[in-house]
């Protein structure tokens, strides 16, 4: 979308029609509220509905007292503004139990009277929801980390006495690491002097039976007769 600089804008493309500053006022996710100076509902936006229950139509005309009165919400501000004549915040509760945060501001004529006032109206209801939510993102948060935290604990413990650059050892120490928690049996291979003992060693300590005890057997150092005895017991069925 190509937007156009304000240079090339004249004053007439900078005015807002009627039809266009309703559709802002409707389009407010707050309530905008607007009373004469006799408590009588001049304008009124679509929120009102999810505050009150009440279409714009059946509020625009009624005074605050009626609305007052029959319980729509509670407390009045109004009166409270026209004696003030300063701009009041309080919090109020509609028929459905919502808790409305009210900020009116009275607008005043020449003479320093009260021409109108405006009320703006913001849902406490859903701001307490979005803080819940907020809470329990924070708390998922923490515990991930938490995770990752131990996670690269293990990393470090497992690593620890271990010195590498390549990508290949960092692959097969991490391949080791997921197999460790794994009863299966694990194969290392490889050249004399290259560490598989070590490495062997610190599969156990990852693994369920670390507490059980490691024990390494040189089977080249072993008679080819008396190697079956020596793995597997000198009794008969053993």
């Amino acid at each position: 979308m190509n937007i156009p600089n304000r240079a090339n804008f004249d004053a007439e493309n900078l005015e807002l029609s009627q039809a266009q500053f309703k559709a802002i006022l409707e389009n407010s996710f707050d309530e905008i509220f607007v009373i004469n100076n006799k408590g009588i509902v001049l304008y009124v936006n679509e929120a009102c509905e999810r505050h009150y229950g009440l279409k714009p139509s059946e509020v625009i005309g009624k005074t605050v007292h009626y609305l007052v009165a029959q319980g729509y919400y509670t407390p009045a501000l109004a009166p409270i503004v026209f004696r003030e004549k300063k701009r009041i915040t309080l919090e109020q509760e509609t028929r459905f139990g919502k808790k409305l945060v009210v900020t009116a501001t009275p607008v005043l004529d020449e003479q320093g009277e009260i021409d109108f006032v405006v009320m703006n109206s913001r849902d406490k209801t859903q701001i307490e929801l979005l803080k819940q939510d907020l809470e329990k993102t924070k708390k998922l948060v923490e515990q991930y980390k938490t995770e990752v935290d131990e996670l690269k604990q293990k990393q470090t413990t497992f690593f620890e006495g271990f010195h590498f650059c390549s990508e290949k050892m960092k692959y097969c120490m991490e391949m080791a690491q997921r197999v460790a928690p794994v009863d299966t049996t694990v194969l290392i291979t490889g050249q004399s002097g290259t560490g598989k003992n070590v490495l062997a060693k610190e599969i156990h300590k990852l693994s369920k039976r670390k507490v059980g005890p490691f024990i390494s057997i040189n089977c080249a150092a072993i008679p080819e007769q008396l190697l079956e005895s020596e793995l597997f017991g000198y009794r008969r069925g053993a």
